[in-house]
């Protein structure tokens, strides 16, 4: 019997060893697991400040990218495009046809000092003899051509600059600020709308035509609401 009651001494023994190499064990699992877990935490939390940083550093260079792009625009403006840009935008539909397949056609007095600003150095505008009227102008050939590649050249630019908002690589807020002037209902003024629907529209300028549609739903979203209506209560 004593050997027996040996023998299951020992097998409690060993038991309980097992039993607490097991928990040992396991308590090693747990806290192997719980640094792991901070590990993961520092590596997210790490992971977070690098896209932050890296957002910041993008916002940045998108700014500095748009005042560059600005202030290229600004130095490359003079008076002659600006006076080619408000006459085009003054011309119909049909004219800017014309203008787009350098085909003469012919322009109002109205017209006139801002045509003569166009073609400085060019040839005189003359009057048109076929109808014998002081009122109408003519352009020749080499004036619709010269004014056709000015207004080509604008518009190329302006659309490279957009093309980079568009392409988020500029500052889309800055641009829409900036350039808002160009979109002028009350002038006439929609970034040579015509012109740029003679030459295929969107297709030919696709970022022009977005920020114009950016600009104009800006000024919606900022006119104030119209006020309701009084209402009149008859009295007695």
């Amino acid at each position: 019997m004593e050997v027996e009651n040996v023998f299951s001494v020992m097998a409690d023994i060993t038991t309980t060893i097992g039993i607490a190499a097991v928990v040992y064990q396991l308590f090693n699992a747990k806290r192997s697991l719980t640094n792991e877990r901070k590990a993961l935490v520092n590596a997210s939390g790490a992971l977070n400040v690098a896209v932050e940083t890296l957002r910041a550093d993008h916002e940045r260079s998108r700014r500095e990218n748009s005042v560059m792009m600005i202030r290229e625009w600004a130095t490359s403006l003079d008076r002659r495009g600006s006076l080619c840009r408000k006459f085009v935008e003054s011309l119909s539909p049909e004219q800017c046809k014309s203008l787009s397949k350098e085909e003469v056609f012919e322009i109002s007095k109205s017209q006139l000092k801002m045509a003569k600003g166009c073609f400085v150095g060019l040839e005189q505008l003359e009057v048109n003899t076929d109808t014998c009227n002081t009122e109408i102008y003519t352009l020749s050939q080499g004036q619709v051509s010269h004014l056709r590649w000015l207004i080509s050249c604008y518009l190329n630019l302006l659309e490279t600059l957009f093309l980079a908002a568009h392409q988020n690589i500029a500052d889309t807020g800055i641009f829409v600020s900036q350039f808002s002037f160009l979109i002028e209902p009350k002038e006439n003024c929609f970034m040579l709308k015509d012109y740029r629907n003679a030459v295929d529209g969107d297709k030919t300028y696709p970022s022009i035509a977005w920020m114009a549609d950016l600009i104009k739903e800006q000024r919606k979203q900022s006119q104030p609401n119209p006020a309701p209506p009084v209402v009149s209560i008859p009295t007695a």
